[in-house]
């Protein structure tokens, strides 16, 4: 006999009353309704995505170690895949260390284990990383070699030493370095263009931050110091240089404890190659958030964590509350937008299920018209399990919620979000706290995303096929009653219970891939 339930209503404890058509009653604790189903089951939710995975892989280190974070930060260029672990201690306690690899073309391989050639206790190189064709950054802001955390960061490349050897090249100081700086807190590299943050730099005012940039000369191959970078408008605790990226002749750089919207509501400034005088890196602008909702910016921490790839930018805002307190944010900015060389607004990115404590925003990243968000701190049937979001725009400008990224084995604290990282189709992110490989060992997952997207939907089983209804609800819960295997979504495998309800209300409420 087939069975169709109904939602017949609330009662007080906020748990559905579910009945059948012939006359039997059971009461399901199918969910709360504050986390399941924010708007779904009221209207429709039409499928559009244009996005869906291809294939993943996950990654581990070979050196498997506890408490590693191998997957603290991760970034991905070609056929290269980089992994920082900054607490791994293989070779030296919380010493640190850089993992790369490489597309063999019949998956990914670890190809070496970066450390550098002064390793030290407590030095956590890889606690940011970054790569750009054959060369590699990593931060090391735990490095005493200039003063006590001072920082440091290393270039690593290819072919140095030997073929296919990624082999050090150099190491990066501050020239002016001092106590605390912690320089390499945030790396990136473009072209012959390295920068390098130092968190809580004295140099303006107290842990206000710098940032360092550095060029290879095309004759030598030395990296040299080129100048350091200091906000016009320097206060106190500012942390100018909490998020830095460049690309070509633009630099991006964060500053969590700006002030000009609220106390820690933070800023970004844009800087630009030969703006003001040959190689000169001239401001720009400085830019906040033009929030939805309630104005209160404050502790917002709006420049966390910052992306950009030609024309546009990305940048969170870790503890926005739209979507809950600390929920989170991220902005999309583009060049040219509201006037020649101004940099505008153009999207907020709040994902379909926000909640309180997800920390949206907390990694970001960009590619064309793809942007990735990570949320370290998202729950979805376990505690700070983590997401990873990705965002598409269509041809008219308009930007949407594509797939919702979670760990094919999610367990409680994975973090899985806690990096982010995409170039074109591929992507990766990163676990920090994963017991894949150890305890808190960490991980990595490489993704590669397609535009075909003809596969199943887990969630619309009913027509009409292609939106999501309460018909969809039924469906489910049909199968569910009926003890069809077709409704086992979630571990224990093979026992139906409320944890395959509430993985099957996951997957209405975020749609389809």
């Amino acid at each position: 006999m087939r069975f169709s339930w109904l939602f017949h209503g609330l009662v007080d404890d906020g748990w559905f009353i579910v009945h059948n058509k012939q006359g039997r009653m059971r009461e399901e604790m199918c969910m709360k309704l504050f986390s399941i189903l924010p708007i779904a089951l009221c209207a429709g939710l039409t499928l559009g995505q244009d996005l869906c995975i291809e294939n993943e892989q996950l990654l581990v280190a070979s050196d498997q170690n506890n408490l590693a974070l191998f997957g603290i930060h991760v970034d991905t260029d070609g056929q290269t895949v980089v992994v920082g672990a900054s607490d791994n201690s293989s070779t030296i306690f919380n010493g640190g260390a850089v993992y790369v690899f490489t597309d063999t073309g019949d998956g990914w391989s670890e190809v070496a284990i970066l450390e550098s050639l002064d390793l030290d206790p407590s030095d956590f190189v890889g606690y940011s990383v970054a790569v750009d064709g054959d060369t590699i950054v990593a931060g090391a802001w735990g490095d005493d070699g200039v003063d006590s955390l001072a920082g440091a960061a290393y270039i690593f490349e290819r072919d140095f030493g030997g073929l296919d050897n990624w082999g050090q090249r150099t190491k990066l100081i501050a020239p002016n370095g001092g106590p605390n700086d912690l320089l390499g807190f945030d790396v990136d590299v473009s072209g012959d263009m390295a920068v390098v943050s130092a968190l809580l730099d004295n140099d303006a005012v107290l842990d206000q931050g710098s940032v360092y940039l550095y060029c290879k000369d095309s004759g030598t191959g030395d990296w040299d110091f080129v100048l350091q970078l200091l906000a016009p408008d320097p206060i106190a605790d500012a942390q100018f240089g909490s998020g830095v990226a460049i690309d070509g002749d633009t630099l991006i750089v964060g500053a969590v404890g700006d002030n000009q919207v609220g106390a820690f509501g933070g800023a970004a400034y844009i800087f630009e190659r030969n703006l003001g005088g040959q190689d000169a890196w001239g401001l720009r602008t400085k830019i906040v958030a033009d929030t939805a909702g309630t104005n209160n910016q404050i502790n917002d921490q709006f420049g966390f964590e910052v992306a950009i790839d030609q024309d546009r930018i990305v940048i969170g805002a870790i503890n926005r509350d739209l979507g809950g307190v600390f929920a989170g944010a991220a902005y999309l900015f583009e060049r040219d937008e509201g006037g020649v060389d101004n940099w505008g607004q153009v999207h907020e990115f709040i994902p379909v299920d926000a909640h309180s404590g997800q920390q949206f925003g907390n990694t970001v990243a960009i590619s064309g018209g793809r942007v990735v968000v990570g949320a370290l701190r998202s729950n979805s049937l376990v505690s700070d399990t983590g997401s990873a979001y990705v965002f598409a725009v269509d041809e008219f400008g308009v930007w949407t919620e594509q797939i919702q990224l979670a760990a094919s084995n999610p367990e409680m604290g994975d973090l899985y979000g806690s990096s982010v990282a995409i170039n074109g189709d591929q992507m990766v992110v990163g676990a920090r706290i994963d017991t894949e490989a150890g305890i808190d060992g960490g991980s990595a997952t490489v993704i590669q995303l397609s535009s075909d997207c003809d596969v199943p939907c887990l969630a619309d089983l009913a027509e009409p096929f292609g939106v999501l209804n309460l018909q969809d609800v039924f469906a489910y819960l049909g199968l569910f009653n009926a003890q069809d295997p077709a409704a086992d979504l979630a571990e224990p495998f093979e026992v139906l219970n409320l944890q395959d309800v509430f993985a099957y209300l996951a997957s209405f409420n975020a749609g389809c891939p």
